[in-house]
């Protein structure tokens, strides 16, 4: 082998890496790997959580301003269980909020619309074949990641531009794994829906029960 070979091997081989800079190498990428995936999943719990709560808010406007159109009043009623008088228990969006997979007297009990003459739910009426509902879109990823639950398991939505001095509908919301961390449990949102349906999305306060503006 020349010189000249001899030398090139040499420069090749210091620009290598030593097994202990691959140990090293290999060590650094294994805890910024430990790190990183606890809260790249905390971070798509919660924005699952936002999707929904977002997905939600847009669908109660959609809710109230065929309201408007119709000239109807609401009532809503949720399985008792949900609520926050009875347990911890949560519910998914399928056993509160969506309406699909309902038989129409299900969906007629879930949430039921009428004004002073007739109630628009009723299958002779022409506005049956485009139910009322309280999500535009159903069964969406997000909604398989959320929990949920209700102030009241019965609320009455009066039509727009009436007044009322009703209680407000409080809704909180959660991702199913909020307390995988307990030293930084995720936070709870929550919608606050009034009897004239004016909407108010905020951070939920368990200790007082209350809506906190983010």
């Amino acid at each position: 082998m020349s010189i000249k070979s001899k030398e090139h091997l040499t420069e090749s081989d210091q620009d290598g890496f030593t097994l202990l800079e691959l140990v090293v190498i290999i060590l650094i990428a294994s805890a910024t790997l430990v790190w990183a995936l606890p809260q790249f999943s905390r971070s798509i719990a919660q924005s699952s959580v936002d999707h929904f709560t977002q997905a939600l808010i847009s669908g109660l406007y959609s809710l109230r301003a065929r309201q408007g159109v119709d000239g109807s009043g609401c009532e809503i009623n949720f399985d008792s269980v949900y609520t926050f008088s009875a347990d911890d228990t949560y519910g998914s969006p399928k056993e509160l909020f969506e309406l699909n997979h309902l038989t129409t007297e299900e969906r007629d009990n879930r949430l039921k619309c009428c004004d002073s003459a007739q109630c628009w739910n009723n299958a002779d009426n022409s506005t049956f074949a485009k139910p009322y509902r309280f999500l535009d879109l159903e069964n969406i990823p997000s909604s398989e990641k959320v929990e949920i639950q209700v102030s009241s398991n019965h609320y009455s939505l009066s039509p727009p531009g009436s007044s009322s001095i009703a209680e407000p509908l409080m809704i909180i919301l959660r991702a199913k794994n909020w307390d995988r961390d307990p030293k930084r449990p995720l936070p709870t949102l929550c919608v606050e829906v009034s009897a004239n349906g004016v909407l108010r999305r905020g951070k939920w306060n368990a200790e007082s029960k209350q809506c906190i503006d983010r």
